[in-house]
């Protein structure tokens, strides 16, 4: 089986995302698509993001209904995430399986500054996606601010628990 990892800080999760799932299951011979939040995302640092649980929580509604879509909270106790240890973790997990890493091409472009990029590259084959060519082009900054591309489910669990109150 291939697993495709979707990891990220889904602050919050758009259709963007889902469709970069999508994409890699019907094009990239993916199985299966674990989306995997960061809990410390090392890129992050000083910034304000929602809570882990928050993050989760959006997940696990925006994906429950969907085929080949699972989630992880593998990163929960985490201190800081770093994408390595995930995929390390995950091909623990499931040593029969071949673990893929899924990207937008924005992320692929800031890779090579990431921990032990090298060994990523070397380990696990890295999926990248051209943003706003087979998905929405947006972030999930630009979601907070504009709801359009975002999964209507999603949209009632922020509103529900003010997920973005002091914003």
């Amino acid at each position: 089986m291939r697993i495709g990892l979707l990891c990220g800080t889904f602050d919050p999760i758009h259709l963007g995302h889902i469709d970069m799932g999508n994409y890699a299951m019907e094009h990239c011979n993916i199985d299966k698509v674990i989306v995997v939040p960061a809990n410390n995302p090392p890129n992050k640092k000083g910034k304000k993001i929602s809570s882990f649980v928050a993050r989760l929580g959006m997940i696990m509604t925006a994906t429950v209904e969907l085929d080949g879509f699972e989630f992880s909270d593998l990163e929960r106790k985490k201190n800081l995430s770093y994408t390595i240890d995930t995929l390390n973790a995950f091909d623990e997990e499931y040593p029969d399986d071949d673990i893929c890493l899924i990207v937008g091409s924005d992320t692929l472009e800031k890779m090579e500054n990431w921990k032990s990029y090298d060994e990523i590259i070397d380990k696990y084959e890295v999926i990248t996606l051209e943003r706003g060519v087979i998905t929405t082009d947006i972030s999930s900054t630009e979601v907070r601010k504009v709801i359009e591309g975002m999964n209507p489910y999603v949209f009632i669990y922020i509103a529900m628990n003010k997920v973005y109150k002091d914003e």
